[in-house]
């Protein structure tokens, strides 16, 4: 009997886990509500509460969760045995199944961790750099020529490759077709050409600090930039009014003077990044008339947008779900055409191809950048631009 209730109780705290993780996935940790988890696990609040203290140690128990799914497939297919190529290959196919039975945890684990306590996001930290590593060693067991920093670098690239479908939905697609597609995306996405190749491209410069954003002629030009930089470092929520007006070198009611709040602010800087991406797509249009160097165009052109611009870039990726209702459904409206302009191009140069696999194809693709071009550990590769090219195309061109 004891053996039933404490069967009785994992599986309960697996379905409040799953059903937290969707609610985080889709509100974001600040917008997501006790009230509504309680409701996505098919519980009351307070038989929530029996579970949990409060939100903080559920996005911890969900974090925690998720790691826990890609370490235990990790150890299941170093079990098995088999030559570097076979490990690797088990490895990649856990991968893209853990990424469709558990989607809702890719972009938690990319968005909402940051949230976390400090020594809960130290631990989580020290965990996913042991796997990250572990995931470079069996590339590299495979592509003896890469360093291992290399190797890591693509490892990164992979994971964000995996996490990817927790960032939209594709209907009419089976959960087997879309584990197909993550396989052949990661396996693809591995082969690509990382690490220096002759005497690489220059180093890219540091991004302004706060004072050198701050110093514009245009006050609302100056509150937007050190805007986008303080919810970079701290996240929408870690950052105030008065925090902006300060950096910025205005006062509180002079925000004001541009902005009805900080959410206006956001919307503002979020359409501002969009309409540039946009316009960045307009001119590959109108200088390329291949397919290929037109896809390759607007891929290479994404990398290059989010390395000048990784402030904008990383507030598109991780505070659209503190925008209000009306500028998250814009936003996610923007991304969807976005998403379709590609999915358009890679059709047009594989016919062949359904819209439904373009589209996963296109947003793993669009990941890896997102992922890589925010991360300050890179930004000293010295081929970093290109690489990041590569591995995206690499990715967009897999044979699902």
């Amino acid at each position: 009997m004891g053996e039933q209730v404490r069967g009785a109780v994992l599986d309960r705290r697996q379905e409040i886990l799953s059903g937290a993780a969707e609610v985080f996935s889709e509100f974001g940790y600040h917008r997501a509500r006790m009230s509504q988890i309680a409701g996505s696990s098919g519980i009351t609040g307070p038989a929530l509460y029996r579970h949990f203290p409060g939100k903080e140690a559920l996005l911890a128990a969900v974090v925690d969760a998720g790691t826990g799914i890609v370490d235990d497939l990790f150890e299941k297919a170093a079990a098995e045995g088999g030559d570097p190529a076979d490990l690797l290959s088990r490895t990649l196919c856990g991968l893209a199944r853990a990424a469709v039975e558990y989607r809702y945890f890719g972009i938690i684990l990319q968005r909402d961790a940051r949230h976390l306590p400090e020594p809960d996001r130290a631990r989580t930290g020290a965990r996913w750099t042991v796997l990250v590593e572990e995931l470079g060693n069996r590339i590299r067991a495979v592509r003896t020529e890469l360093a291992p920093a290399d190797a890591e670098f693509l490892g990164r690239a992979m994971l964000a490759v995996a996490a990817s479908p927790s960032t939209y939905r594709v209907r009419g697609v089976t959960d087997a077709r879309r584990r197909r597609a993550l396989t052949a995306m990661l396996t693809s996405a591995g082969r690509a050409d990382v690490g220096v190749t002759g005497s690489g491209g220059p180093r890219r410069p540091r991004a302004p600090d706060i004072a050198t954003l701050a110093d514009r002629a245009s006050r609302r030009e100056a509150i937007i930039g050190v805007s986008n930089r303080l919810f970079r470092l701290r996240g929408f929520h870690g950052v105030s009014i008065e925090d902006i007006a300060d950096a910025a070198g205005v006062t509180g009611p002079t925000v004001y003077s541009y902005f009805d709040s900080k959410a206006d602010l956001l919307a503002t800087s979020c359409h501002r990044g969009v309409a540039w991406l946009e316009l960045e797509v307009e001119n590959v249009l109108v200088t390329e008339q291949a397919p290929a160097g037109r896809l390759d165009g607007v891929l290479r052109s994404l990398v290059t947008f989010a390395l000048r611009h990784g402030d904008t870039m990383a507030m598109l990726v991780r505070e659209v779900p503190n925008l209000p209702p009306d500028g998250v459904r814009t936003a996610r409206r923007d991304r969807v055409d976005h998403t379709a302009e590609v999915v358009r191009l890679v059709r047009a140069e594989r016919p062949g191809l359904d819209e439904p696999t373009a589209r996963i194809l296109v947003r793993g693709s669009v990941a890896v950048v997102n992922e890589l071009a925010c991360a300050d550990r890179y930004r000293d590769r010295p081929d970093l631009e290109r690489e990041l090219g590569d591995i995206a195309l690499c990715t967009l061109r897999a044979d699902p």
